[in-house]
């Protein structure tokens, strides 16, 4: 393992440059990484309706992992949308073993916009009160990777590649993703 004199160095590393640290075995790389993602991938986790207990674990077990095969694991050019795919991944194999079968993200999980979390980018006086409700309806309307992809671009601030990776598509097609549910939001809120 290596051993930084000073610390703080690793806070401001690339993520990429973390996980090439961690694939050589750098325990500090590791807990940098760890501490970095774990709220993320916990706050993330929650808006997918899975109970705390079952979040903690999952995203344990794959630091945990990551941890014990650090020698293995592949070169990635994007870590985010790598910890957040296992961490869905993770998620899902935790009902499907209570299932024992096959389940997709789509029918267990669901993207929603808290009423607190619209209402703090508005200020207080009713019209904007009123197109919160609004754009939070509409939101509700669309399709759930619509909602997944607007939810991971605009508030997790995934880069387009890293959208791609997280979908398994091309970043173009998760430009005209993102861009269809923007045009079915407006659609939607001009009809109000």
């Amino acid at each position: 393992f290596v051993f930084y004199k000073n610390r703080y160095l690793l806070i401001f590393m690339t993520d990429t440059k973390l996980w090439e640290q961690i694939r050589l075995g750098d325990k500090a790389a590791f807990e940098e990484l760890y501490h970095r993602y774990y709220s993320p991938l916990f706050a993330y986790s929650i808006r997918l309706c899975f109970s705390e207990d079952t979040i903690k674990d999952c995203i344990q077990d794959v630091f945990v992992r990551i941890y014990t095969k650090h020698s293995s694991l592949p070169e990635l050019l994007y870590v985010k949308p790598y910890l957040y795919r296992s961490v869905t991944n993770a998620l899902l194999n935790s009902v499907k073993n209570i299932r024992n079968n096959t389940v997709s993200l789509e029918e267990l999980t669901d993207i929603s916009i808290e009423d607190d979390g619209v209402m703090s980018l508005f200020e207080k006086n009713d019209a904007e009160l009123q197109l919160s409700q609004n754009l939070k309806q509409a939101f509700e309307q669309l399709s759930t990777k619509q909602r997944h992809a607007l939810y991971l671009r605009f508030i997790q601030e995934f880069s387009w590649d890293e959208l791609a990776q997280m979908f398994e598509i091309s970043p173009h097609s998760c430009m005209n993703l993102v861009e269809r549910a923007i045009v079915r939001l407006r659609r939607i809120l001009n009809k109000c």
